[in-house]
């Protein structure tokens, strides 16, 4: 099972992620971004983006390495990530149902009070996010993104417990 968390940057995917992988058994946390700063580092001189889910190779690397992880270990997968582009979006959905069945993809979104707000009480990528906050919520509203989810007034725990109860086949919590 892949459980895919989507939304705009500072929404609480990843502390959403840490608290799913503590209450479901045998589940890895797997953050894509940790592919992509490699990705950046890297690739920073032959081929520099500002965003580097612009590399074909971040969309193509994310399936694999989850495959590999799940062959491994064999556990379930956890991914929070923000993917707001709808054609990048298609390209890791499909690579990840690829890998498993079922993929679970939730998006958690705020309202934009809410969610400037928990930007700014971030200490990195404030700006950045804040530029591309409008553009994610807009993106977010049309895009078809399974099981979508609004945070604003719901504590991480709470997200949690909505996402456990909310999957479809039966699973062992811790």
């Amino acid at each position: 099972m892949i459980i895919f968390l989507n939304g705009p940057f500072g929404i609480g995917k990843t502390t959403v992620g840490k608290l799913l992988q503590l209450r479901l058994e045998n589940s890895i946390l797997f953050d894509p971004e940790e592919i992509g700063f490699m990705l950046r580092n890297v690739l920073c001189e032959l081929d520099p983006v500002t965003d580097f889910q612009d590399y074909t190779l971040w969309r193509q690397l994310i399936p694999i390495v989850a495959e590999l992880l799940q062959k491994k270990y064999e556990r379930s997968l956890i991914l929070p990530m923000t993917i707001w582009r709808p054609e990048y979006f298609d390209q890791v959905l499909s690579g990840l149902q690829a890998v498993d069945s079922p993929v679970y993809v939730y998006t958690l979104i705020a309202r934009p009070e809410i969610l400037r707000e928990r930007i700014l009480s971030r200490d990195f990528a404030v700006e950045w996010s804040l530029e591309r906050m409008d553009q994610w919520l807009h993106n977010f509203k049309r895009m078809d993104l399974g099981t979508t989810k609004d945070t604003s007034d719901m504590s991480p725990s709470v997200v949690v417990n909505t996402i456990i109860k909310n999957i479809d086949e039966p699973l062992e919590c811790k």
